[in-house]
């Protein structure tokens, strides 16, 4: 096969439906560099089921790969945050949770930490706040917690600075602050 082949399939695909995660896998992991963005910046429909390989493929030794599979994680993340997509976006959340519980790479976990920021709810504080402990991740789980709505993000912060470490009370108490301030208090009209 010629090498366009991946990725006019792929532009069949965005003109046809939606992207499939073994399309995009397949893509992202190839040789061919447009295939491989053209999969990237149209991740958003291949599931959470992605998620767990795009990790693999972000602590691998190829940074163009791992760039690309950031990216695909990302649009996947903030496409399961829109209306209407409450079951997808708690199976997303639950992948990141695995992938950022996980001992896969470094960078694969904070991204999931980071997006968990973003897609995570309720069902995703406890893995936040546990997440706290580990030095490498604190920073971004706290940041997460910070951002996800409601009585559990709270808790969790709340739990967190009981047992945080030493030095980093101040900061989780910070957070817990910060999600009290109304538009008044922060000069929004």
């Amino acid at each position: 096969m010629e090498p366009g082949w991946l990725l006019t399939k792929i532009r069949e695909k965005e003109m046809n439906g939606k992207m499939t995660a073994s399309r995009l896998l397949e893509a992202i992991r190839g040789a061919d560099a447009d295939a491989r963005w053209s999969a990237a910046e149209n991740a958003a429909d291949a599931g959470a089921e992605a998620i767990p390989e795009l990790a693999q493929v972000m602590g691998g030794n190829d940074p163009e790969k791992a760039k690309a599979a950031r990216v695909a994680m990302e649009r996947i993340a903030l496409a399961s945050t829109a209306p209407g997509k409450e079951e997808l976006r708690r199976s997303v959340s639950g992948a990141l949770a695995d992938v950022a519980r996980g001992d896969g790479a470094l960078a694969a976990r904070r991204q999931a930490v980071r997006l968990l920021g973003f897609a995570g709810g309720a069902e995703a504080c406890d893995t936040l706040a546990a997440l706290i402990g580990q030095k490498d991740l604190r920073e971004d789980a706290r940041m997460a917690l910070q951002r996800i709505p409601g009585n559990a993000a709270d808790r969790a912060l709340e739990q967190a600075a009981r047992k945080a470490p030493a030095g980093y009370e101040s900061a989780l108490r910070r957070s817990l602050r910060d999600r009290k301030i109304t538009r008044r208090d922060a000069g929004i009209r």
